[in-house]
């Protein structure tokens, strides 16, 4: 049975609503397939998911389609109440679709203003907005971009509303507390490559002596092995 964390995030969201579906592997992605009205019901999860919270987008994504069918309600609490972050080419990032969902956005206009921005900045646009994609319910590849704490402040810093400067601080936040969390992890004293390389070594000569003191010869077939007499050599003093 095909399974990771994303797929147990689904089902688990479904069957809390008496949904039991099936998954068919296909390419990079597995569908979860559902009933719903009579109509089937298909979302697309990753089967090697990119990060840690990936499950967490899941589940997310589950609810909105559930909430949407009128199987679960609008009060139905979201343990996902901070702003999602994935570490990618040493740096962390968040995505156009959380941004536009958390600041009360259409995707297409935050898309929008991505895309104006990255072509007034040039290169400091393409290191803090980066292209990707994702799959919609109908299987649909559409575009999406994943941004840097950079990216991230330059088209946030638009937005307005006592709504909008809760979500700005709950990033930076987030930003913050992961970064540091790094920085605790690399502080953590790391053993020099060569010692590493020497340990090894010393590791596979251990286990090759190993090896060999505890082998031992095999008789041909009608014989047996006599262990070695020990005897004086002729004129030896001793």
């Amino acid at each position: 049975m095909i399974t990771n964390d994303c797929i147990e995030a689904a089902r688990a969201e479904l069957r809390s609503v008496n949904i039991d579906p099936s998954v068919r592997p296909g390419g990079k992605h597995a569908a979860i397939v559902w009933l719903h009205g009579g109509k089937e019901r298909t979302y697309y999860a990753p089967l090697t998911p990119s990060d840690w919270r990936a499950s967490k987008n899941t589940r997310t994504d589950i609810r909105k389609i559930l909430r949407n069918d009128g199987l679960i309600g609008d009060d139905v609490p979201n343990a996902d109440v901070a702003p999602r972050l994935f570490l990618h080419g040493g740096a962390f990032h968040c995505d156009s679709r959380d941004i536009a969902n958390h600041f009360g956005k259409q995707h297409k206009n935050v898309l929008r203003d991505i895309d104006k921005a990255m072509e007034e900045l040039g290169d400091f646009g393409r290191l803090n907005f980066e292209p990707s994609s994702y799959l919609n319910e109908q299987g649909k590849s559409h575009r999406c971009y994943h941004l840097t704490r950079d990216g991230f402040t330059i088209i946030a810093m638009g937005f307005t509303g006592s709504d909008a400067m809760e979500w700005k601080v709950k990033y930076m936040t987030a930003f913050n507390a992961m970064e540091a969390e790094i920085r605790n992890i690399a502080s953590v004293p790391q053993i020099a490559p060569d010692v590493v390389a020497r340990i090894e070594r010393l590791e596979g000569d251990l286990n090759a002596l190993t090896d060999l003191c505890l082998s031992q010869p095999q008789p041909e077939p009608g014989f047996i092995i006599i262990k070695a007499h020990k005897r004086r050599v002729r004129g030896a003093r001793g």
